[in-house]
């Protein structure tokens, strides 16, 4: 929780600074940090590169055979996700990228799955869009909790394309309606409307994105956003915060830098 709130405080600062640690020369199509501080680069190429806060390649897996992962999930820094939707296939790998197990969707009766993620618990959560529910199961295929069906909660089933569980909260993104909120039950809680979103965080029960070439910190409980301009700003793709770091991946580059 200190390290949460230092983040919140280092991004709501009127005088917060940027000092750049290093620029990698990579092309990415995902990143995302663990907490211990290492950095995941989904590369154009469709590897997983592991990276520490100050630009050191530790470790990188690859295979060209599933097709190019969309997903990195490194909640557990000790067990990471690794998903190629092509093939609806889960990998999952230590801390030093070697494959621990495979998993295919298929075989735990989900089909044409596009979110998911880590549940706190080791076990998964997804949406399956055969069901119209959110599920979360365990490795063998078991659904542990199912939400009631999206066609009698919403007008207008959303299309997710994100998933992420923190706090005893799950939030499924769906870029054309905004973020929906389901509890630990997996029972619906609210919309929060940010609309044309791919990836975000949630830091203290805080929504933190980028738009635009701003770092924007929206709080669901106060109905307050704060925005904050990135160092970079032209063809910004992704941004994620790890304690006082910022890392950000542009069309070419991917950048590190502290926060103060």
């Amino acid at each position: 929780m200190v390290f949460l709130l230092l983040q919140i405080s280092l991004l709501s600062a009127q005088d917060t600074t940027y000092t750049h640690v290093v620029t990698i020369p990579e092309k990415a199509t995902f990143i995302t940090t663990d907490k211990l501080l290492n950095v995941f680069v989904i590369t154009e190429r469709g590897e997983l590169v592991k990276y520490t806060p100050e630009g050191e390649e530790k470790f990188r897996y690859n295979n060209f055979s599933l097709g190019n992962p969309t997903l990195a999930d490194a909640t557990n820094p000790f067990q990471i996700l690794l998903y190629y939707p092509e093939f609806q296939t889960i990998v999952t790998l230590d801390n030093t990228l070697n494959e621990a197990a495979r998993y295919e969707l298929f075989d735990l009766q989900a089909n044409d799955v596009q979110a998911l993620c880590f549940a706190n618990d080791g076990n998964l959560w997804l949406y399956d869009p055969v069901t119209f529910t959110l599920k979360k199961i365990d490795r063998n295929g078991e659904i542990l909790l199912e939400s009631e069906i999206f066609t009698f909660l919403f007008d207008e089933l959303p299309q997710p394309n994100f998933i992420v569980e923190r706090a005893n909260q799950i939030y499924l993104n769906d870029p054309a309606q905004g973020v929906f909120v389901f509890d630990v039950y997996a029972a619906f809680e609210e919309l929060i409307e940010l609309k044309d979103l791919t990836a975000f965080q949630i830091l203290d029960r805080k929504i933190v994105y980028q738009r635009e070439g701003n770092l924007e910190v929206f709080s669901p409980q106060m109905l307050m956003k704060d925005s904050r301009a990135l160092p970079k700003s032209e063809n910004v793709q992704y941004v994620h915060i790890q304690k006082n770091y910022l890392f950000l991946a542009d069309k070419n580059n991917v950048h590190f830098f502290q926060i103060r």
